[in-house]
């Protein structure tokens, strides 16, 4: 009767009038009336009566507003919604003010219903914040759902958990850090939070910890960015957002690996969010432990004091003619909810009150899998009953356990003819599976889920077998594998002793698709210590290792043929040297480089590359295979930066010896508009804002100044700023804070092929 009356007032005009029975504008009164109640007693009617009809009432009446109302008229009252402590209420006020079209003046809720750490709050906010046609509204949607066309999933009232235990840090924390859910980055290593404390406060803090000054980013890229570049990526894309941040290295370690990470502090001004943010990044990436998941103890089935009625998950009123034993019975089925207890209900009381409610979940649809636990590379072993024959029914597989099931967390699905009352069916993922528990669903077409259990997923191994663990340079290694995941992408590598997972090495051989099987690599040249490994599907994941040492005499010259018979026969190295010819030695940037190669191995890992000289053999700037040809011609591009640089040959991926080199130049193009660059003194301290004076910009909304270290690549820089379409003006940009020489560069367009102007300055601490 009171949904009915709230659905009528609303249909009726939406108007809230004082003397109505009941109205949005007394529900704050009546739910805290509610919690005290419930805190009261839970199985009280009192409570009961208010979980089963104000709640959802008001969720219905506020989503009616969303369809019904305008803006002008109710926006602030939905506002107010926005802000109570009452997920689905909160979520339903959200909705509604996204359906009204959300404003500007809206941003302060939304912003706070987006670090929430409720998902469908945070769901949506997100969904507000795309349609808010507000700058900072488009930055933090852009963060937390980087395509634009993909909403995150995610509809449960559930409070996530941190996901991580602090314990395990082993790091003081600045005040009131609130970690950013929507911004879940922890798969690769990273998290995200705010808190209460200024920049300098918190920066400071961390600095005490690691007993070591705060430095660029640009510092952090120059000596992390050539093995986690991609982790690095996303902090150097949002400079514009968070200002310049500022990284203190909390746990160092010469050669980071899994075991033993660097621990990195970044801290910034989080100008979207109006706090200041921080972030502890790992390199490599790799979560932190997930706090314990504390066991949920089953609650006493106990009948409330009035006798009359027991409530779990609903009202359950007991039929008059039912025993007391029968209705405990019954009670026991309820909670349990499986066809198993149904069964056993009807064993003892094959004539009892609620026989028929038994029968109907004995012919219940059920899923039932093969096994609890499957390698992430398995398939799942479905068997299905009692499906419905009138309705198309998928078996799905899905990464959320909990709330509504959504198309973007599915992993594999089969759709099976549902013809008689059982079957089975097989989940096969075309990609691994990261290890957890994930859920069986059978979902009509409707998106009903008609049946649902769950299976753990857990990580998948290989296994590596040699006739030896010692072996001359350049020696054959026969190598054994087994329990691979049958993906032509699989491959064996060898890899220098203590290299992160990521670093594949070098010389590395496919498996062609074979789970089992054998193939030969040739070891190193250079005597050390190494590692055989196995990978799935070209992941950056080691699946097993076996450690070997390279040293001795060299082998014979002569490479055996594989013992894969589908890999290619070995090629047949030419005589003399290798030999680079170009038709020029100066380029202009940007410019194609055609070269003539002669006297490769015929390997389809030769290559050449193009490289700053004096930089390590393993670095480059491009590079191409040569396709496994002895002789030939290929391109490369020229860099954007002008300069010396030199190309380099090298065969079968050995990267120990260089085979050939060519210097060459790269100029500077002529008749380029050229912008002009001013600044306000020569030496600034470090953190002390730089005034820029600009002309001549192309006048886009995405022309930049940046600072960057002297020689630092044109894609580098510790921090950017947009000129915002002006063609002259003024610009400001925070000094680094580790001393040295710097420079200021203009580039059109977010193009960095080309430098318009730079103009240098000195970090100097002050005297």
């Amino acid at each position: 009767m009171l949904r009915m009356l709230i659905a009528a007032t609303l249909l009726a005009g939406l108007a809230f009038a004082e003397d109505e029975r009941f109205s949005l504008n007394d529900y704050k009164e009546r739910v805290d009336a509610t919690i005290a109640a419930c805190s009261a007693d839970p199985n009280g009617s009192e409570c009961r009566v208010n979980q089963m009809s104000v709640l959802p009432s008001t969720v219905e009446a506020l989503s009616m507003i969303g369809y019904n109302g305008s803006y002008d008229k109710h926006a602030a009252l939905l506002r107010d919604f926005a802000s109570y402590p009452v997920p689905q209420v909160a979520t339903a006020a959200i909705y509604a003010l996204a359906r009204l079209g959300a404003r500007h003046e809206d941003l302060p809720v939304i912003r706070e219903a987006l670090l929430s750490d409720v998902p469908a709050l945070r769901r949506a906010a997100l969904g507000a914040l795309k349609g808010l046609a507000d700058p900072q509204a488009q930055v933090l949607f852009a963060r937390g759902a980087p395509n634009p066309d993909y909403m995150p999933s995610g509809s449960s009232y559930v409070h996530n958990p941190l996901p991580f235990d602090p314990a395990t840090v082993g790091v003081t924390w600045p005040k009131e850090p609130r970690y950013l859910f929507f911004r879940d980055r922890r798969s690769s290593g990273t998290y995200t939070f705010t808190t209460s404390q200024d920049v300098a406060s918190t920066v400071a803090l961390f600095e005490t910890q690691a007993g070591a000054k705060a430095m660029g980013l640009g510092d952090i890229t120059a000596r992390f960015g050539g093995d986690h570049a991609d982790l690095l990526r996303e902090w150097q894309a949002q400079n514009e957002t968070e200002g310049a941040i500022q990284a203190i290295v909390l746990k160092d370690q010469a050669t980071p690996t899994r075991d033993a990470p660097v621990l990195i502090a970044l801290v910034f001004e989080d100008y979207a969010l109006g706090k200041t943010g921080f972030a502890l990044l790992r390199l490599p990436g790799a979560p932190f432990p997930a706090p314990p998941t504390p066991p949920v103890a089953k609650p006493e089935l106990t009948a409330p004091d009035d006798g009359k009625e027991w409530f779990s998950a609903g009202v359950f009123t007991p039929k008059a003619e039912a025993a007391a034993d029968d209705v405990d019975a019954w009670r026991e089925v309820v909670f349990e909810a499986t066809p198993e207890a149904a069964q056993d209900y009807l064993a003892k009381f094959p004539a009892g009150a609620y026989r028929a409610e038994a029968e109907a979940m004995t012919t219940a649809p059920v899923l039932d899998a093969s096994a609890d636990v499957y390698a992430e590379t398995q398939p799942i072993a479905i068997a299905w009953r009692n499906m419905p024959a009138d309705r198309e029914i998928a078996i799905r597989l899905d990464a959320n356990t909990d709330g509504q099931p959504s198309f973007f967390d599915t992993r594999a699905s089969e759709t099976p003819i549902i013809d008689k009352a059982a079957g089975d069916a097989t989940l096969t993922s075309s990609y691994p599976l990261d290890p957890g528990v994930y859920s069986v669903r059978a979902v009509d077409r409707d998106g009903v889920v008609v049946a649902e259990t769950q299976v753990r997923i857990a990580l998948a191994e290989a296994t590596l077998t040699l006739t030896a663990t010692s072996f001359a340079p350049g020696a054959p290694i026969e190598i054994i594998y087994a329990d691979m995941a049958g993906d032509k992408r699989d491959f064996i590598s060898i890899a220098k002793a203590g290299a992160t997972d990521n670093d594949y090495g070098s010389p590395w051989l496919y498996t062609n698709g074979t789970a089992t099987g054998s193939l030969t690599l040739q070891a190193p040249s250079t005597p050390g210590e190494y590692e055989v490994r196995a990978y799935y599907r070209e992941e950056r994941k080691v699946r097993a290792r076996v450690k070997i040492t390279v040293g001795g005499a060299a082998a014979p010259a002569a490479t055996p043929a594989p013992a894969n018979p589908e890999a290619p026969p070995a090629p047949t190295a030419a005589t003399g040297p290798a030999a680079l010819t170009l038709t020029a030695t100066s380029f202009p940037t940007n410019a194609v480089i055609e070269i003539k190669f002669a006297n490769f191995s015929g390997s389809p890992n030769d290559y050449i590359s193009l490289a700053k000289p004096g930089s390590a053999n393993t670095e480059y700037i491009v590079y191409q295979r040569t396709g496994g040809s002895v002789a030939g011609t290929l391109t490369l591009k020229a860099p954007a930066e002008p300069g010396a640089y030199e190309l380099r040959a090298f065969f079968n991926e050995d990267e120990s010896v260089v085979r050939a080199t060519v210097p060459i130049t790269v100029t500077a193009p002529e008749g380029v508009p050229l912008a002009t660059l001013a600044l306000e003194k020569q030496v600034y301290a470090p953190g002390e804002t730089i005034g820029i004076t600009f002309d001549n910009m192309s006048g886009s909304n995405v022309d930049y100044v940046a600072v960057a270290e002297v020689g630092a690549r044109y894609s580098s820089y510790v921090s950017y700023v947009y000129t915002k379409g002006a063609k002259s003006g003024r610009a400001e940009l925070k000094a680094p804070t580790k001393p040295g020489a710097y420079e200021i560069r203009a580039f059109y367009n977010e193009d960095e092929s080309i430098l318009r102007a730079s103009v240098p300055l000195t970090v100097a601490n002050p005297p």
